[in-house]
């Protein structure tokens, strides 16, 4: 099991950032048999747990998390292509190719496809090794899921979940998901 490590944990606080270097990647990133996908393009551990860097894919018209809360870590968008739906707080904004979004830790926020266009963006996770997180539930639990047609209701998985957002500090609300997706015509 991953250890979440946020900034009250970190690794070496003598170092604040250490040297990276990396070059792009030329492979397209495409939205996976869920609708949604993901490659880690910085870890956490190689800028001393201060930052991640991921590539996420999403098909059109697609949900991503139900809104949520972290208690440490502060995500930043950066829209390569496609247009972003996303909540920070009771705001909504759509924001297309070329711009930002800041979902602070402590607020309620979620992302999602709202075009009929196929949505590519990098996230940069501050304050936690979330890229940790994002490998676990995609190349662990999700393909798990996947190869085993199981669903979120299952009551393994169900545990898995808790478990996972427990120690990454999430808190969801999967409530609020069902107004979104009504007012986009999205799926889960």
């Amino acid at each position: 099991m991953v250890k979440c490590i946020n900034r009250e944990t970190r690794i070496d606080p003598k170092n604040i950032l250490l040297p990276l270097f990396m070059q792009p990647n030329e492979d397209r990133l495409e939205p996976g048999p869920r609708g949604v996908n993901m490659r880690v393009l910085v870890k956490s551990s190689q800028t001393n747990y201060q930052f991640a860097c991921v590539e996420m894919a999403m098909a059109p018209k697609k949900m991503g998390p139900a809104p949520h809360i972290h208690e440490h870590l502060d995500e930043i968008s950066y829209v390569l292509e496609g247009t972003l739906g996303a909540l920070v707080g009771s705001d909504m904004k759509e924001i297309n190719a070329g711009g930002f979004s800041l979902r602070p830790h402590g607020i309620a926020h979620s992302v999602w496809n709202p075009s009929d266009k196929p949505l590519r963006f990098f996230e940069i996770y501050c304050n936690q090794n979330f890229d940790e997180y994002l490998e676990d539930l995609f190349f662990k639990r999700i393909a798990y899921m996947t190869e085993h047609h199981l669903s979120g209701d299952d009551p393994l998985i169900s545990k898995w979940a808790r478990e996972l957002h427990d120690e990454f500090g999430l808190t969801f609300f999967p409530e609020q998901s069902a107004a979104i997706m009504k007012r986009f015509g999205l799926s889960v």
